[in-house]
């Protein structure tokens, strides 16, 4: 009797620990650990992000899911912070998106293609992750640089200052004029 008791606890044990590492949300995790055991704490959720976060992500190297700790940063993505891979990637593939990035940006966000009369080139290619990243970032709003850094990571400072109204910029920021993704004039006045 005792025998078959260890049996089964040890596919209990075995079944929690599976349950553990690969559910996705914590909600989810402490829903099937509850569930198995008394006593699991429920896990703190908290909007602030001074402490780094786990998340589930491919290892480049062996292309395998790994659990890796994520530096705090400025601003993190919604399904990122949730652990909500399948959000934008395919569940069975998470090294890849579940269909074209512009296609899964605009699940949420605004489509800017029907919102402005011209686009931003990256816009129009639905290139989003030219300028951010979409899981984490340094910078507000997911964006990969700082300020004027934006920009000029393709537009030249030389060929900005050509235009008269640009000769004095300094280090203004470019989006306190223009639009980053579009606008109803040519230059995303």
């Amino acid at each position: 009797m005792l025998k078959g008791f260890k049996k089964n606890i040890n596919y209990l044990i075995l079944f929690a620990l599976v349950a553990a590492f690969t559910c996705c949300s914590p909600k989810n995790k402490f829903k099937v650990l509850s569930f198995l055991f008394d006593g699991v704490p429920q896990e703190v959720v908290s909007d602030s992000i001074s402490k780094p976060i786990k998340a589930i992500v491919v290892d480049t190297s062996t292309n395998k899911e790994v659990v890796a700790e994520i530096k705090t940063t400025a601003s993190i993505h919604p399904p990122f912070k949730e652990n909500n891979c399948k959000a934008c990637h395919d569940q069975y593939a998470v090294s890849f998106s579940s269909a074209p990035l512009q296609k899964i940006c605009y699940q949420c966000h605004d489509d800017f293609g029907t919102k402005f009369t011209f686009l931003h080139g990256p816009v129009a290619s639905g290139y989003c992750i030219g300028c951010h990243n979409p899981h984490n970032a340094d910078f507000p709003k997911l964006l990969k640089r700082k300020d004027q850094d934006v920009c000029l990571y393709c537009h030249t400072i030389k060929d900005i200052k050509q235009n008269e109204v640009h000769t004095d910029i300094g280090t203004a920021n470019c989006t306190e004029c223009h639009n980053p993704h579009g606008g109803d004039n040519q230059y995303f006045l």
